[in-house]
């Protein structure tokens, strides 16, 4: 069967959805927003993450992330929720470094520096930086006790070799400034079933 088909195109009288009004609203760069991506971990906060941060491994407990850099790890974060305390209160920064000492135990060498970061929130941001040894390669823990005006608190600790320092260029603080403490999502009411027995 030979079937002819003949197209006659004209030009549209009506513009159409897109005009040059809507064009020119199009924004031709990419906002620094979407070059992240949101991560919630199931204890009511949110991370944004750079796109070379890894979601690794997440339970209940911890949440794993992995930096990579062309296939290879740059540093390890661990991301756990720790005890809430009273409004307005937080875990002592002597009681941080004393967990962290109990820890590492013999795989501490020193505390390099301790100091508590600036926020314009309310939170509170204690960052901890600890030269050790790992199956003995020096390595570099950096902790974050990070605690919210309502007595929320989450930790972070980031694992990285020593010679990948300078390659981990402070990407660790970007991320635990991020960190939001959302509103607690209200606990699931458990349904009553229906008792179609029973008798009016």
């Amino acid at each position: 069967v030979t079937a002819d088909v003949n197209w006659t195109r004209t030009v549209a009288t009506a513009p159409g959805p897109l005009t040059d009004e809507i064009l020119a609203t199009i924004p031709l760069e990419t906002s620094p927003e979407a070059k992240y991506l949101s991560f919630e971990p199931p204890w009511d906060v949110r991370l944004l993450l750079p796109r070379d941060w890894y979601v690794f491994h997440q339970t209940g407990q911890v949440a794993v992330l992995r930096l990579l850099d062309k296939g290879s790890l740059v540093s390890q974060a661990n991301i756990s929720k720790i005890p809430t305390v009273k409004p307005g209160e937080h875990t002592s920064e002597e009681q941080f470094q004393q967990d962290i000492r109990s820890s590492l135990g013999d795989k501490l060498v020193k505390i390099l520096k301790a100091e508590n970061l600036s926020t314009d929130d309310g939170r509170f941001i204690h960052r901890v930086t600890v030269a050790g040894k790992a199956n003995d390669i020096p390595v570099q823990w950096i902790y974050y006790l990070c605690a919210a005006p309502s007595g929320r608190q989450i930790s972070f600790v980031f694992t990285v070799d020593e010679k990948l320092i300078d390659e981990l260029n402070q990407r660790d603080t970007d991320i635990v400034l991020s960190l939001q403490f959302l509103e607690p999502k209200p606990a699931p009411v458990q349904a009553t079933p229906l008792d179609g027995n029973k008798r009016k």
